[in-house]
Formats: structure tokens, C-alpha cells, sequence
């Protein structure tokens, strides 16, 4: 920091004080450090699903796209067989009625490092007997889960 000194009155009293340097409101202050990267894994259901949580789930992948870009988002888009929705921009469908594709998806999950798994939830959408599906899905994960419910 470059500094500047001045002198405090009389003699008795005399000593260099650094000056701060002075900031417009407006100016944006340096940066110093930027802040890392994330990566997230967003599952639940999706757009163009017509559903609250599909539509809930995209809304938070756009506005963390648009507000903290630093963030990775992968979508699992949680889908029943034989769905004929054309899904853009996700990593994978999770067929909700089917065991192996929720260990599929949580393997992959895993395999890509992320650094959290943020899981929409609503009763109904997961398979098995009262969604119980989900559960092994969640035992299986390596990253912090986050549950929205």
C-alpha cells in the first residue's frame, strides 16, 4: 500500500499518521480474491415436465446461472419410462420407478465430483413404496446433500 504521512502538531505531539486512501461510493473495490468454483447436482423433476417442482427446479438453475455464475449446476431430471419429453441441457433423466437408475445417477453423481447435491422433493415423484427409492439414492451419494421439501 503506498501511503502517504503528515504531521500531528507541535513538537510534543509530532508523529506520521498514514492517510487512508479515500473511495467513491461508486467504485468497485479491487478484487482481491475470486471466489471458487462449485459445482451442484440439481435433481428433481424438470421443465418441460408440468409440474410445480419442475418448474420450481429450472427457476433455481436460471437464477443461479445468473447470479452466481462461478456455480456448475448439473440437472437430474427425474422422469417416468417411456416419457416422450425432450429434455435439453441436463445430464440425465432418473427413471423414478426404476432402482438401477437412481444407483446409475448417483454413481454418476459421484464420478463428477461435485461439491453438493441439492434434491427437490415432494411426495409422489419418487418411486418405489412411498418413494423409498430416493432413500437408497441419498445413501449413496458421497456429496452434502440439500433437500428442499
Amino acid at each position: 500500500m503506498n501511503t502517504q504521512h503528515f504531521s500531528l502538531g507541535s513538537s510534543l505531539f509530532e508523529r506520521d499518521v498514514p492517510m487512508a486512501r479515500v473511495v467513491s461510493f461508486f467504485e468497485e473495490p479491487p478484487v482481491t480474491q475470486r471466489p471458487l468454483a462449485a459445482r451442484l447436482a440439481l435433481v428433481g423433476t424438470y421443465t418441460p415436465r408440468k409440474c410445480g417442482i419442475a418448474t420450481f427446479t429450472a427457476d433455481v438453475a436460471e437464477k443461479l446461472a445468473a447470479h452466481h455464475p462461478e456455480i456448475d449446476t448439473a440437472i437430474y431430471a427425474l422422469d417416468h419410462a417411456g416419457s416422450k419429453l425432450a429434455y435439453s441441457d441436463i445430464a440425465a433423466v432418473i427413471d423414478c420407478d426404476n432402482a438401477e437408475s437412481y444407483r446409475l445417477a448417483a454413481r454418476r453423481i459421484n464420478e463428477s465430483a461435485v461439491d453438493a447435491v441439492w434434491l427437490q422433493h415432494e411426495f409422489g415423484i419418487f418411486g418405489g413404496r412411498d418413494g423409498e427409492l430416493v432413500c437408497e439414492f441419498a445413501d449413496r451419494l458421497a456429496a452434502p446433500l440439500i433437500v428442499t421439501f
